[in-house]
């Protein structure tokens, strides 16, 4: 079955929207592009997700791969259409009963919301990637697929970082042809905001200290 696939972003190019539909090459697709919003740049001592600005246009990108591409401020209103939903890029948006699914950066329930691999490292839970289909709660809903990335001795902070974003694409793609589980228990975790500038340093220090106990291969 050549499923009808929707992507919601933003409507300026975007890196992470541009991984997914390369890896969506060849299938039935459409784009949604919300308008974006520009907010304060972050200040931070360790950056650890990819820049998502690219010079590829999202419009051209979809030319180029024969898709779909709409701009709407509700993507809800389309998406009823189609068959599975994945979120490329964009801000919280309602479940409204259709399958939409997110990648979120952190092995569920641990580390809901911003910064999950920081706050992963710094409360030492687990570190992974987790596809779930979202409800109306903040990195909740359905589990579709969970996996955890170990760190090694060689590993530094920005390997592991860029290994789990590369996670976050694979399993995204991959969800769409997988069954859905049962619900994420969160009740005991409550989403995390930024992590504090001023915490950064002590979750570095408990990064190697992790990559240091690890085995060397």
């Amino acid at each position: 079955m050549n499923k009808k696939i929707a992507v919601i972003t933003y409507d300026v190019p975007h890196r992470k929207t541009q991984d997914i539909l390369l890896s969506l090459m060849g299938r039935n697709v459409t784009v949604i592009a919300m308008p974006f919003k520009e907010r304060k740049l972050i200040k931070k001592l360790y950056w650890h997700r990819p820049n998502m600005n690219t010079t590829v246009s999202t419009v051209e990108l979809c030319k180029y791969l024969k898709f779909n591409y709409v701009r709407h401020n509700n993507p809800c209103e389309i998406i009823c259409d189609l068959d599975v939903t994945l979120i490329g890029g964009c801000g919280i948006i309602e479940a409204g009963g259709w399958k939409i699914i997110n990648a979120h950066p952190g092995y569920l329930p641990f580390n809901r919301g911003l910064d999950a691999l920081k706050w992963a490292i710094y409360n030492g839970d687990p570190i992974g990637v987790t596809t779930h289909v979202i409800d109306s709660e903040i990195d909740s809903g359905y589990l579709i697929e969970q996996k955890i990335i170990n760190v090694g001795f060689y590993d530094t902070f920005h390997s592991v970082a860029l290994r789990q974003y590369e996670m976050e694409i694979e399993m995204i793609v991959r969800a769409i042809d997988m069954p859905v589980g049962e619900k994420i228990f969160n009740k005991h975790h409550l989403p995390n905001k930024r992590m504090p500038i001023e915490l950064e340093p002590i979750m570095m220090e408990r990064f190697n200290k992790l990559r240091s106990n690890s085995k060397l291969f």
